[in-house]
């Protein structure tokens, strides 16, 4: 008898060191290489380009320093820092500077649903060994209500974020319930209640919490 279960734990990097970064119809991929990387809207002068209106122009800075990246608000402009109109923020507040750590979400505001989500992915992290389990032989809903078969309690994450389901031939869909920050499968954003199938290995991943898709015979 096979049996199916979701796997949550720390986030997986899909390399080394990079930023996911997402905002409302588009996601991108910025590989983190090099010990300083400017981050803004403007293609003049900055190695991440975030081509939304919430960005400044020169927003952030990601500076290499001990073994760590630290993200700061912000650039030098003209020998004078100069810092962002709208902030860069983390756990709810805005920061000057912070040391970002694998699964890290950074997040850069504005008005209704138009803001900026940075995921920080550092595949050379040990993993937090909290695991969570849990049977697919039914639709599994998960999200930040308490009424969600896997309740995950992040701000960044919908009431009812995804589901999983079971087909008739016995294989399981993941569905995103047009969630605010949306779902990510192997890296790639759903379209909302577009249903995609899952295979051994998956790997579903919202605000900062990632979860492994694993069968079982």
């Amino acid at each position: 008898m096979e049996t199916s279960t979701i796997l949550a734990d720390s986030l997986s990097a899909l390399s080394d060191k990079q930023l996911i970064i997402s905002w409302p119809g588009h996601q991108l991929s910025a590989p983190l290489d090099k010990p300083l990387l400017l981050l803004g809207r403007s293609p003049q002068g900055n190695d991440v380009i975030i081509n939304s209106s919430v960005v400044s122009r020169k927003h952030a800075t990601l500076r290499w320093e001990k073994g760590s990246y630290y993200i700061s608000d912000g650039q030098m402009v003209q020998g004078e820092h100069q810092p962002s109109s709208n902030g860069v923020y983390f756990e709810g507040k805005r920061i000057e500077q912070h040391k970002l750590e694998n699964g890290d979400v950074i997040r850069i505001p504005g008005e209704n649903e138009n803001f900026v989500i940075l995921m920080y992915f550092d595949a050379s992290a040990p993993p937090i060994l909290e695991t969570e389990s849990i049977e697919l032989n039914k639709e599994i809903t998960v999200g930040r209500d308490e009424r969600n078969d896997l309740i995950v309690p992040d701000p960044l994450v919908s009431a009812i974020h995804f589901t999983v389901s079971p087909t008739p031939d016995h294989q399981h869909v993941l569905r995103d319930l047009n969630s605010s920050n949306g779902t990510y499968l192997n890296g790639i954003k759903l379209v909302p209640d577009q249903p995609r199938l899952l295979r051994d290995g998956d790997e579903v991943h919202l605000a900062s919490m990632h979860f492994r898709i694993h069968f079982e015979d």
